[in-house]
């Protein structure tokens, strides 16, 4: 079976997914062999020689989402390969460095016992009839669509990865001809 990079997105607004699907783009623009799907829609790691996990801030902090189940589900083997990790949330970024400093404490408690070889974090998107009552409140200027990514680091984050994760030592066939397509 031929390895793949399996990148993984949790969804809470939808700018995780489309984070993961642009990460998913650069690795496969570099001939890497990629498998972009949802959480809820993984039965197996086979075949899978790392993995990107995409997560929103939204909704990990209860420890009773998709991300969760799918950590206890898979956390063995979650060990055993080399895990990349991001974040996107409505923060600036020119987010506070103590808040910064929190929301990355808070994700390795989130992910514990998997330990990434790399997290970052990522600004998503607002759309304003997708907010909730108390964020509508907080974001009473935004009654559209406010797109706060920035592509290029996320890009420039994804042509790392293959570094990060390892890759040429795991015995990734880089530049498979029979790729996954992403987005299946």
């Amino acid at each position: 079976m031929p390895k793949f990079i399996l990148i993984v997105s949790v969804s809470a607004k939808g700018s995780t997914p489309e984070i993961a699907q642009v990460i998913g783009d650069e690795l496969q623009k570099s001939e890497y062999s990629v498998k972009v799907i949802d959480v809820k829609d993984i039965d197996s790691l086979e075949g899978c020689t790392a993995i990107v996990l995409g997560i929103p801030l939204y909704t990990v902090f209860s420890g009773k989402d998709a991300f969760s189940m799918f950590k206890q589900q898979f956390g063995e083997e979650l060990a055993k390969i080399p895990v990349a990790v991001f974040s996107a949330g409505l923060f600036y970024e020119g987010l506070k460095h103590e808040k910064e400093d929190y929301v990355m404490t808070t994700l390795k408690k989130i992910l514990f016992p998997i330990n990434p070889v790399t997290t970052t974090l990522f600004v998503g998107t607002l759309e304003g009839e997708n907010l909730h009552l108390k964020d509508r409140d907080e974001n009473r200027n935004v009654n559209s669509i406010a797109n706060f990514q920035n592509l290029d680091k996320i890009r420039e984050w994804a042509h790392a990865l293959p570094s990060l994760l390892d890759l040429q030592q795991r015995d990734f066939p880089a530049r498979i001809a029979g790729k996954h397509k992403v987005g299946t």
